[in-house]
């Protein structure tokens, strides 16, 4: 009879000890992850960079991980995107990547310049300017090429259109021999050069009534859809601290010829979005990054050259390695004085 009982004794020891186990251990949950993520257009997703480990969201992530502050990092960024093309990424997400998103503890957003790129660019098209603009789907910032290259040679030649006094010469001394290579995305270089009124005036800065309405709705449309942006990520990643890098006027005033105030015409609409960004952040308190005030004009920042003798021609207006650098530098120093400042409160 001892000997059961020592048995029974030993066994409901056993369970207990199980039990004990069973809920020690449910009780341990997983250390949850600390995410990063990039969100945006082609300056996040490292458009004209040789790798995207030397985007500003790749190096932004070192810079948290080793200050442990994160230990994943996702870059969802696409080149080409505009705010529209967002939302409709983020709307039709799937769970997997919800759930992901539920644990980032910081999320970045580079968005804006393609909703003012895109109508100017089927302006551009309806005038016969230059074809294939659907291609901004999938990276509008190539166009951007075109663009410069005919304001370069706009300049150099807006006297001589009036009088349309053009040699064979003329042209391949003029825009032409800036667009080889440029082809099939060009197919009225010839007709600006030759003074269509409307081509000449939109690329020395003044915009048709039809060009700026396009241009108004771009902004309106970039308004709205914004504040949607902001909610959803708000929603979706509760946790998270936002950053939001303003948009910078991709065109220098003033290189080698280039419209001063076709720079000053876009920089307007530039502004207005900016505007939102900056009014949207004192209600819902994201930080923001002005990039718009640092990229300014800081074309040692940019992968643009339009001078032969320091190297390659390039049309590209997207930061090079060291404007990434800057901007990584700028986004980690914005979230660590807010850090600091939360700590503190």
């Amino acid at each position: 009879m001892d000997f059961i009982f020592k048995k029974f004794i030993s066994a409901a020891l056993i369970l207990c000890m199980i039990f004990q186990l069973v809920v020690f251990f449910s009780c341990v949950k997983t250390p949850e992850p600390h995410i990063y993520i990039a969100l945006g257009d082609s300056i996040p997703s490292g458009y004209g960079l040789d790798s995207p480990e030397e985007g500003y969201p790749a190096l932004f992530y070192e810079m948290l991980k080793n200050d442990e502050y994160v230990d994943e990092y996702k870059n969802m960024a696409t080149s080409g995107y505009t705010t529209t093309m967002l939302l409709e990424f983020l709307n039709g997400m799937d769970t997997e990547d919800t759930d992901f998103i539920q644990n980032a503890r910081i999320v970045t957003l580079n968005i804006g310049g393609n909703n003012i790129l895109s109508p100017f660019l089927k302006y551009l098209e309806d005038m016969d300017i230059i074809s294939g603009t659907d291609d901004f789907k999938s990276g509008a910032e190539e166009t951007w090429d075109v663009i410069m290259g005919i304001i370069a040679g706009v300049e150099g030649i807006i006297s001589e259109s009036e009088n349309t006094k053009f040699t064979f010469g003329d042209i391949l001394s003029g825009a032409w021999n800036m667009l080889t290579g440029l082809g099939n995305m060009l197919i009225g270089g010839v007709k600006i050069l030759l003074g269509i009124p409307d081509a000449v005036s939109t690329f020395t800065g003044s915009f048709s009534d039809e060009l700026k309405k396009e241009l108004d709705d771009g902004v309106q449309t970039f308004s709205d859809e914004f504040i949607e942006i902001i909610a959803w990520i708000e929603i979706h990643a509760p946790k998270a601290t936002i950053i939001v890098n303003t948009v910078y006027n991709p065109i220098p005033q003033k290189i080698q010829g280039i419209s001063v105030d076709f720079s000053d015409a876009a920089n307007a609409y530039i502004k207005s979005m900016n505007d939102i960004i900056i009014a949207e952040s004192e209600k819902n308190g994201y930080l923001v990054i002005d990039v718009y005030a640092f990229l300014t004009n800081q074309t040692d920042m940019m992968n643009l050259n339009l001078d032969p003798l320091v190297g390659d021609i390039s049309f590209d207006i997207h930061p090079n390695a060291e404007g990434h650098k800057s901007i990584a530098q700028l986004n980690f120093d914005s979230f660590m004085q807010n850090e600091s400042i939360v700590k503190n409160s």
